[in-house]
């Protein structure tokens, strides 16, 4: 699997002819539409894979990874590159940004995104700065609502108090 690090150094580094790779890459691209579409091997969650060897042992890297260096620059250690496409398996240097992993994850299509750009709770009390509170997962939480819940927890607790 790839690293956060920088892979087409390593790539180049190792290999004896470092531009051999990208033409082994842009073979395999669907440049038909706006993305460049990997046709070569997935991995599970969708991202081209390319197989090189390193030192003699079979390795394998993202292709959209490889592009974004060929074509933009050098990836720092504290960035991912996010596809703006949402596609998976672009290769596209122009559909391809450099972000924090957070902003990656707020970007997706995720449960965390989702909870994230949620502005009001279930009822639909406002998640401001009042009526919210940070549950200690880092879960925001509705006070309106716990102050409903709490009322309809001790009102059925006499109910069975007094039966």
């Amino acid at each position: 699997m790839s690293t956060v690090g920088d892979d087409l150094t390593l790539v180049q580094a190792r290999l004896h002819d470092s531009a051999s790779i990208w033409p082994r890459i842009e073979s395999r691209l669907n440049k038909d539409n706006d993305c460049w579409v990997w046709t070569g091997t997935k991995g599970p969650s969708g991202y081209g894979q390319i197989g090189i060897r390193v030192n003699g042992k079979p390795n394998t890297r993202y292709v959209h990874r490889i592009s974004y260096q060929v074509f933009i620059g050098p990836i720092p250690k504290d960035r991912e590159i996010d596809h703006l496409c949402r596609n998976r398996s672009c290769a596209n240097p122009k559909h391809l940004e450099l972000v924090t992993h957070r902003e990656n994850i707020l970007r997706g299509n995720t449960f965390a995104a989702k909870q994230a750009a949620q502005t009001h709770c279930w009822r639909g009390h406002e998640f401001d700065f009042k009526n919210t509170q940070i549950g200690t997962k880092g879960e925001r939480r509705c006070r309106k609502c716990n102050v409903i819940k709490t009322r309809e927890h001790n009102k059925r607790c006499r109910q069975l108090a007094t039966t």
